[in-house]
């Protein structure tokens, strides 16, 4: 990590924790509330558990190794932990109205009275029910003042179901403020855009300072399909499997040893006499100034001149016609034609389209990215330089 970054790292590590913790409470709380089972309330822990943590492995993964696939799962995971967190909050919010509601004189009034009402309505009903069958004018108008009372009753029971204090935790004098402040706005529903955005900015912050600690302190995440491309020959193989030796010189370019033993002696000492034969040598050389992406800003050009000693004499007659081959048929983004298809097409060997190719790289008139090719110079151009190159070569 860069040591301008010695002291921001720390505190964005602890940021990372926090943010990652109170997270995972927010989203353990809201599924254990869902459930209804001892059983259930460990497994919504456990599933609470496993996403927290998957959603930064999985951005991190998406980020460093520029894998669609893992940065959509992670954008999904953090979605449904956003809705966690958020509906976890939503849920705080309505208990603490239900207190704060239950708790105001109000709403104690309004069930004292409806309670008032129920015991005088059952009375009158019971007086009525207990009166002789010839009282007919007396049984209905206790009939009628218990209608009425029932009628009072229902009244107040709508609105004590409707009922909101006029003092508590959603109505603090903070969210007045903040109220009046955006145009009058209910209390309440600015304690709520509060939450919603605290909740947000928790979860962003979370995935965006872990991702940043995986990166600070150089993690690497191997793909699967390295260790494959390793056996099939890629150069890019090297940026998940850093070489065990290289060398520079003063330019830039130099050689590069892998799975070097570690007795290896020192390249370009006085006193190395007995230099072990490398199993694989390529030449290479940083360039900040190509158009290359950034995970190959080490890019290979081999072989170097000083590493190609392929006599090329019998090859001056065909390098027209392959090269012709690979313009041929351009590809997406300047692609050539692959060597096998231009071998087939010019009516040459697969081995002399080999030598051609290692030929054409050694003059550093084509780039060779993987299994794509691709041209440094236009075809005129190329085929230019190999007519002054045949005639420098003694043939």
């Amino acid at each position: 990590m860069d040591t301008r970054h010695w002291l921001f790292q720390p505190i964005l590590f602890f940021v990372s924790i926090g943010s990652f913790l109170i997270s995972w409470i927010f989203t353990c709380n809201l599924l254990a509330s869902m459930a209804t089972t001892g059983f259930a309330t460990i497994i919504a822990v456990g599933l609470a558990t496993v996403l927290e943590p998957a959603k930064i492995v999985f951005h991190a993964v998406g980020v460093v190794n520029r894998d669609l696939f893992a940065l959509i799962v992670g954008i999904i995971l953090t979605l449904m932990s956003i809705v966690g967190t958020l509906g976890w909050l939503q849920v705080q919010h309505a208990e603490k109205i239900a207190i704060a509601t239950q708790q105001s004189a109000g709403f104690r009034s309004l069930q004292s009275q409806i309670e008032g009402l129920e015991t005088q309505i059952a009375n009158l009903q019971h007086t009525a029910n207990n009166m002789p069958a010839n009282f007919h004018t007396r049984k209905q108008q206790l009939m009628e003042e218990a209608n009425a009372l029932l009628a009072q009753k229902n009244q107040l029971t709508q609105q004590l179901a409707s009922y909101t204090p006029s003092t508590g935790q959603a109505s603090s004098a903070l969210y007045v403020v903040l109220g009046k402040f955006f145009g009058g706005l209910d209390p309440e529903l600015v304690e709520l855009w509060i939450n919603a955005t605290y909740g947000i900015l928790l979860e962003l912050v979370a995935v965006i300072s872990g991702v940043y600690v995986f990166r600070s302190n150089g993690a690497r995440f191997r793909p699967a399909h390295a260790k494959r491309n390793a056996r099939k020959g890629d150069p890019n193989y090297d940026q998940f499997e850093p070489p065990a030796a290289h060398q520079l010189n003063g330019n830039g370019s130099g050689r590069l040893y892998e799975h070097a033993p570690e007795d290896y002696l020192e390249y370009n000492q006085e006193d190395d006499l007995h230099e072990p034969e490398p199993r694989m040598e390529r030449a290479f050389r940083f360039d900040t100034d190509r158009e290359t992406p950034k995970k190959n800003r080490l890019y290979f050009e081999e072989p170097t001149p000083e590493t190609f000693t392929d006599d090329v004499e019998d090859l001056i007659p065909i390098l027209p016609r392959y090269v012709e081959g690979l313009f041929s048929k351009m590809g997406k983004g300047g692609r050539l034609q692959g060597r096998r298809s231009v071998a087939d097409k010019v009516g040459i060997s697969k081995g002399q389209a080999d030598r051609c190719h290692n030929y054409l790289k050694h003059l550093n008139l084509i780039d060779v990215r993987g299994n794509a090719t691709y041209a440094n110079v236009p075809k005129s151009q190329m085929l230019d330089l190999i007519q002054a190159e045949a005639e420098r070569s003694p043939v």
